[in-house]
């Protein structure tokens, strides 16, 4: 009798051997799809936290362009002023008359073309700023990523071909006077310029581009 018992209890030991051995490798295929799971997130986390970066430095440096644009601009400045007529070279508009999307910011600038690196100037036609990536003495380290800076800026004047910005409707700062200074010492505007609206597109690694406005006199 105790024979008979022992040949069953090795069967059933084979039998529960047999279905730990399937749990097992159904258990192992489990862990190894969540491994490629967390690996894939992680890496698509590092590819946000990337992008996110390279936004930020956008951000940072956009000031660059907005003053190598206000540079530009003021080398076709008369009197002070911003001529009536249009001059491409720097992007400038002597009339609100650029084409906008739906987001406010000009056509010309959402289809120009994308830099072929980091810092590489496009010579597309109008303003035009590069700042290349910088290598730290020859030693083909990076220190810091390159950006294009460009730019439209439009005249705030409704009607072409009218130089008058009192006829043409313009825009213009109310101040009492450019050799005034408010409490602060801060300069006010003169009375009667005509404001510019400028809209920047700065370009920078991982093709992250963003698009900046700012009004200057």
């Amino acid at each position: 009798m105790s024979h008979v018992a022992r040949i069953k209890y090795t069967a059933l030991g084979r039998q529960q051997h047999g279905i730990i051995l399937i749990v097992a490798l159904i258990v192992l295929v489990a862990l190894s799809l969540a491994s490629v799971g967390l690996l894939r997130s992680v890496d698509g986390a590092n590819a946000v936290g990337g992008n996110l970066g390279s936004k930020k430095d956008i951000y940072r440096v956009a000031s660059v362009g907005f003053q190598a644009a206000v540079n530009d601009l003021g080398t076709i400045r008369v009197a002070g002023q911003l001529p009536a007529t249009d001059n491409s070279s720097v992007g400038f508009a002597s009339t609100a008359s650029l084409l906008y999307d739906s987001r406010g910011v000009p056509q010309i600038l959402v289809d120009a073309p994308i830099p072929s690196a980091p810092g590489v100037a496009t010579n597309w036609g109008g303003g035009e700023f590069a700042l290349p990536v910088v290598v730290d003495g020859g030693t083909g380290v990076t220190t810091s990523g390159g950006y294009v800076f460009r730019w439209v800026a439009d005249r705030l004047c409704p009607n072409a071909l009218a130089t008058d910005p009192n006829v043409n409707s313009c825009r213009m700062a109310s101040g009492s006077g450019s050799n005034t200074t408010d409490g602060l010492g801060r300069k006010l505007p003169g009375a009667g310029q005509v404001y510019i609206r400028i809209t920047l597109r700065v370009d920078g690694a991982k093709n992250a581009t963003s698009y900046f406005q700012a009004m200057v006199l």
